[in-house]
């Protein structure tokens, strides 16, 4: 498990998710505003296992040489996205140009993170 400078574990804190941890996210969500019912319940304890299982692969894969090259310059992914997104806020840029800044970084990040023990369909989108 990976531990944040602020001491917090980075699968509790939803400002370090990865796009795919987000839409479990909002998939309990989603079944949660489906009612009450016990099998309900049980998808959203099945959903939660699943976002658990998605973090452990998150944080199993290793940072490359190329991505700290990366993260020195621009941060890592996230980083990136908050400091695009701040900067949309202050309207230095478009929330266009953030996006897709954003998603052009998430690529060149995992381009350069791909290591031979990962099936490239993994990582491709």
């Amino acid at each position: 498990m990976q531990i944040l400078k602020n001491g917090f574990p980075r699968r509790n804190c939803i400002d370090h998710y990865t796009s795919e941890e987000l839409a479990l996210r909002e998939a309990i969500f989603a079944v949660e505003r489906m009612g009450a019912h016990p099998l309900l319940t049980e998808a959203v304890m099945l959903i939660g296992a699943a976002k658990d299982k998605v973090s452990d692969f998150v944080e199993l894969l290793r940072v490359t040489d190329a991505q700290e090259k990366l993260r020195a310059k621009h941060g890592d992914p996230d980083e990136f996205a908050i400091a695009c997104n701040r900067a949309a806020d202050r309207l230095m840029i478009s929330t266009e140009e953030c996006d897709a800044g954003v998603e052009k970084y998430r690529r060149e990040w995992l381009a350069a993170g791909r290591v031979a023990e990962f099936p490239m369909a993994m990582i491709d989108r």
